[in-house]
């Protein structure tokens, strides 16, 4: 999870570069579709070791973060509805640790 952690620090930090101050957004993480079902695919296995308060996630926190791009991007719904569609997407149960994700973006 670290390497990509660090796949898409570099990837972010090159378009920062390119923007001069222009703002960034997650769901441009330049991984094509397979990569990024293998990226959820990871995070989903390891939010099953490693809840959200873990310190796992304060290490590498972009690969959730863009997980949950994702399913935010293609989600459509109001905002509260969001949890239990990112729960469903990952396998996971979130609940009481919405709010540390949330504090990640």
């Amino acid at each position: 999870m670290r390497e990509i952690h660090h796949f898409l620090t570099a990837h972010f930090t090159e378009l920062s570069g390119e923007r001069a101050g222009l703002p960034l957004y997650f769901i441009e993480h330049g991984l094509n579709e397979l990569d990024t079902e293998d990226l959820i695919l990871q995070v989903s296995e390891k939010c099953s070791v490693h809840p959200l308060t873990s310190f796992e996630w304060q290490l590498s926190p972009l690969p959730i973060i863009i997980a949950a791009t994702e399913v935010g991007y293609s989600y459509q719904g109001p905002g509260h509805d969001f949890w239990p569609k990112f729960d469903e997407r990952l396998g996971i149960v979130t609940s009481f640790e919405e709010h540390i994700l949330g504090d990640r973006f």
